[in-house]
C-alpha cells in the first residue's frame, strides 16, 4: 500500500483581495484523504511563510501549499528552492502571476483539485542580489510602482493601475551597463525586467516567450517611450505582444550583471527593496518542484494571430509616426540653425556700427551714418540691430526729401543710421549727397560675417573675399 503523502497548506490570512475563511473547510472536504495528510497553518507576520515552508521541509513534507498572493507564494517558495519539497498554489491574491503562467486555476475549489492529481515538475528560479524569485525581477519604473503599491493603502488592480498612470508621466528613465557572456552594453532604459515566468501577474505578459524549464532568463529592456506611445505598449503587455513592440529589446541569458549611475530599488516578484547600484541576477535550473496542471494549454501563453496582426499594424504605423517626428525635428533643427545664425550676423553688424558710432557718443556732436548695401543683403537683418539711442531710417527711391526734411528741421539733435538697400545714387540723383559731406559711411564687412557664420578659421577671410557669391550662396551652403 502506498503511502500517504503528506501536505501542509500555509494561508496568510491578509494577503491579496480574497476572503479566505472558508478555504480551510474547502480544503478539508475536497482534498483526497485517501492519498494525503494535510495541516493547515497561519501566518502571523512578514516573513513568516518562509519559516513555515523551511521547517515543512525539514520535517518531511511532500508539498507545502502557497495560499494567498505573490508575495505569499515567493516566502513559501524561497523556503523550499533546492529540497524534495515540492510547491503548490491556491492563488488568492490581486496579481497571482506565477500561478497564471502555470495556468492553476484561480477557482479555489479547481485549485484544490490540481493539488489532488500532483503532477510535479521540477523548474527553473532566480536569485537577484541573493534573493530567490521565481515569477520575474526587474529595476527601473517596475520596481518603483512595486515601491509606491506596496506603500499605497489598499491592494487591487485598480491602485496598481492608478499608481501607472499617475507616476508614469514624470519617471525619468536611467542609464544602466549590462554585462552579460556576450559582452558589456549600455542602455537608457524605462525600466529592465528579468523573467523567469512569462507575466507580471493579472495577465500583463512582460516576457510571453518565457519558460520555467529552459536554463534561461528573458531580459527585457524598455526603451523611453512618449505619451501616445505608452498606450499601445499597454496594450501589447496584454496582448501578448510585448516583445514585437519597437521600444523592447530582449534577449537570454543564464547570468547578468547591471550596474547603474546610484542605489535604487529593485524587486523580485513585486516585493520591493533598497539595493546597490550593482546588481547580480542568475538562473538556478530545476531548483524547485512546483505541482503543475496537466491540462495547462501552453498555446493560451502565445498571441493569437488577430493579437499578431494589430501588433504588427500598430507597430508599422508608431514607425512612420517616429519617421515623421524625426523629419519634423530635424526641420526644426535646421530652422533653429539658421534663427542663430541670423542672429550671430545681426550681432556682429551691430557690433560694427556701434564701433564706428562709438567715438561720437562720447562727444556732443551728432551723428549720422550712411549705409548703402548694393545688394540689400542685409535688408531683413537691420530691424533687429540693437544700437541702442540711435535711430534707424530706411532709405528707399522715393523718400529722400522726406528723410532730409526730418534729419535738417524736425530732428536736429538725434544720432540716426540711414539704410539703403541699394547702392548709393550718382551725385545729381542723390538729394542726400549734401548731408554725406558732414556724415560718414559705414561699410559691412560681408567676408568676416560669411567666416564666422559658416564656423570656418578667420585665415579663409581672403578665400571667402575672392569668391564670395559662391559662399554667400544659400543653395550652395
Amino acid at each position: 500500500m502506498e503511502l500517504k503523502k503528506k501536505i501542509v497548506f500555509i494561508l496568510n490570512p491578509i494577503s491579496g483581495t480574497a476572503n479566505k475563511t472558508g478555504i480551510p473547510y474547502l480544503i478539508d472536504t475536497i482534498i483526497d484523504k485517501e492519498r494525503f495528510d494535510c495541516t493547515t497553518v497561519f501566518t502571523e507576520r512578514a516573513g513568516h511563510a518562509s519559516e513555515l515552508a523551511k521547517k515543512a521541509a525539514e520535517e518531511g513534507a511532500d508539498i507545502v501549499v502557497a495560499v494567498g498572493g505573490d508575495g505569499t507564494v515567493n516566502e513559501v517558495a524561497r523556503g523550499i528552492t533546492d529540497t524534495k519539497t515540492a510547491l503548490g498554489i491556491i492563488p488568492c491574491g490581486s496579481g497571482n502571476g506565477l500561478a497564471r503562467h502555470l495556468m492553476i486555476p484561480l477557482n479555489v475549489r479547481r485549485a484544490i483539485e490540481i493539488i489532488n492529481r500532483c503532477e510535479v515538475h521540477y523548474l527553473d528560479y532566480g536569485t537577484i542580489n541573493g534573493m530567490p524569485f521565481f515569477c520575474t525581477c526587474g529595476m527601473g519604473f517596475d520596481a518603483f510602482i512595486s515601491m509606491k503599491f506596496a506603500h499605497a493603502g489598499k491592494r487591487g488592480p485598480i491602485t496598481y493601475v492608478e499608481n501607472v498612470l499617475r507616476e508614469g508621466l514624470k519617471y525619468k528613465p536611467e542609464t544602466y551597463t549590462i554585462e552579460d557572456e556576450t559582452g558589456t552594453k549600455t542602455y537608457k532604459a524605462f525600466l529592465i525586467s528579468v523573467a523567469n515566468a512569462s507575466q507580471y501577474g493579472n495577465d500583463a505578459y512582460i516576457a510571453p516567450q518565457a519558460s520555467m524549464s529552459d536554463g534561461y532568463m528573458d531580459v527585457i529592456i524598455m526603451e523611453p517611450f512618449d505619451v501616445i506611445e505608452a498606450a499601445q505598449v499597454s496594450i501589447d503587455m496584454f496582448n501578448k505582444t510585448i516583445d514585437k513592440n519597437s521600444h523592447i529589446k530582449t534577449f537570454r541569458t543564464k547570468h547578468i550583471h547591471i550596474h547603474r549611475s546610484e542605489p535604487g530599488v529593485i524587486h523580485y516578484d513585486g516585493d520591493p527593496i533598497m539595493a546597490d547600484a550593482d546588481i547580480d541576477i542568475c538562473i538556478h535550473e530545476k531548483g524547485i518542484g512546483m505541482v503543475v496542471n496537466p491540462d495547462a494549454d501552453k498555446s493560451h501563453r502565445h498571441p493569437t494571430k488577430i493579437q499578431s496582426a494589430f501588433s504588427e499594424f500598430m507597430n508599422t504605423v508608431n514607425e512612420a509616426r517616429s519617421e515623421m517626428l524625426g523629419a519634423m525635428k530635424e526641420r526644426r533643427d535646421a530652422v533653429a540653425a539658421d534663427i542663430n545664425a541670423q542672429r550671430r550676423k545681426v550681432q556682429m553688424i551691430s557690433k560694427q556700427i556701434q564701433e564706428k558710432l562709438q567715438g561720437e557718443y562720447d562727444s556732443q556732436r551728432r551723428h549720422i551714418v550712411f549705409w548703402y548695401d548694393d545688394e540689400g543683403y542685409f535688408a531683413d537683418d537691420v530691424d533687429n540691430l540693437d544700437l541702442g539711442s540711435v535711430k534707424k531710417l530706411r532709405l528707399t527711391r522715393g523718400n529722400q526729401f522726406a528723410v532730409k526734411r526730418l534729419l535738417e528741421r524736425e530732428d536736429r539733435d538725434s544720432h540716426y543710421l540711414l539704410y539703403a538697400p541699394f547702392p548709393k545714387p550718382v551725385p545729381e540723383d542723390n538729394h542726400l549727397e549734401d548731408m554725406l559731406l558732414y556724415s560718414r559711411r559705414f561699410y559691412a564687412d560681408r567676408a568676416s560675417l560669411l567666416v564666422q557664420e559658416l564656423g570656418m578659421e578667420e585665415t579663409m577671410k581672403p578665400l571667402v573675399q575672392k569668391h564670395i557669391k559662391f559662399f554667400a550662396s544659400k543653395e550652395r551652403v
